[in-house]
């Protein structure tokens, strides 16, 4: 950015504001709502809807893959025929607790089934 403000280049400032605001977008608007039947998933401008009934399984992983988790301590949620997702919420235990009390019938990993 510094560059940018010393030789008065706007337009490329202007770019690099915009990019810092969309990652804080992302990073600061990231999180998991759990509802009676679904699991929603925003991050940024991104949002995901999943119904509990599809989930089959939960695993923990410390994959880098692009995910919608701000953390690399995360689990992958398998659901679908063959669709995934990886999230990171902060409290973990509650969170796998509430998902299993809601849809029973979903496999934890054997890590999981510790917390």
């Amino acid at each position: 950015m510094i560059p940018a403000i010393v030789q008065s280049a706007k337009v490329a400032l202007i770019i690099m504001i915009l990019f810092i605001l969309f990652i804080g977008w992302i990073w600061f608007g990231t999180g998991y709502k759990m509802m009676d039947n679904e699991l929603k998933i925003y991050c940024g401008p991104f949002r995901h809807t999943i119904s509990l009934q599809d989930i089959k399984e939960i695993k923990k992983t410390r994959s880098p893959l692009s995910s919608p988790a701000c953390s690399l301590d995360r689990m992958e949620i398998k659901f679908g025929k063959s669709k995934r997702v990886m999230i990171s919420p902060a409290d973990k235990e509650n969170f796998v607790k509430m998902l299993i009390r809601k849809s029973p019938h979903i496999h934890l990993d054997e890590d999981l089934r510790k917390v």
